[in-house]
């Protein structure tokens, strides 16, 4: 016999099959509260808002649902946008100028390379936003500009260890003719 707070089942087939209604139902109810908030999610992006947690640079306004410049931390993300674009600064740099000025992690910790990197490949930045693998125009205030975001994005590509426009290497004769008899 199972017990709940308003219902109670007999082992039998009619408690068994009342369970299976219930279980049904509930399997609906989540269903049915998860479309509802993907379509409300997609309707705040066809009006231009930021529909998740804002990035460093950016606060939510829980009065109006919406993401504003954070006057504080705005100023570091566009120095580090600056200094990457001159080609001069690295990830590394970059990294120790941003826990310098006290930005750090959800854990509390330095932030870390790929921390940078998703800050600099991050279209937020200057206007629009990701979503569901798409760049949407927002109506937030950017903090950079389209020309800084782009030499800066540029770079990191050039940089990026493997990209497909340098690995420009050539199959080797005779790889994969022999193979090891014991991993058979």
């Amino acid at each position: 016999m199972l017990k709940f707070p308003t219902f109670r089942f007999e082992s039998d087939p009619q408690g068994k099959f009342m369970l299976n209604i219930m279980f049904g139902q509930s399997k609906y109810d989540v269903d049915n509260l998860s479309e509802n908030t993907k379509r409300g999610l997609c309707e705040k992006v066809r009006h231009g808002e930021f529909p998740h947690q804002a990035p460093i640079g950016y606060l939510n306004d829980y009065r109006t649902k919406k993401i504003i410049v954070d006057r504080e931390r705005a100023p570091l993300v566009k120095e580090a946008f600056k200094r990457y674009a001159t080609g001069e600064a690295t990830l590394d740099t970059l990294r120790h100028f941003l826990g310098e000025h006290g930005v750090r992690s959800s854990k509390g910790k330095p932030v870390g390379r790929s921390f940078v990197s998703r800050l600099l490949s991050n279209p937020i930045y200057y206007g629009h936003f990701l979503y569901a693998g798409e760049v949407h125009e927002g109506k937030h205030e950017p903090i950079i500009t389209k020309d800084l975001f782009d030499r800066a994005d540029a770079i990191l590509n050039r940089r990026w260890r493997y990209s497909p426009a340098e690995n420009t290497a050539q199959p080797k004769a005779f790889t994969g003719l022999l193979r090891c008899g014991v991993a058979e």
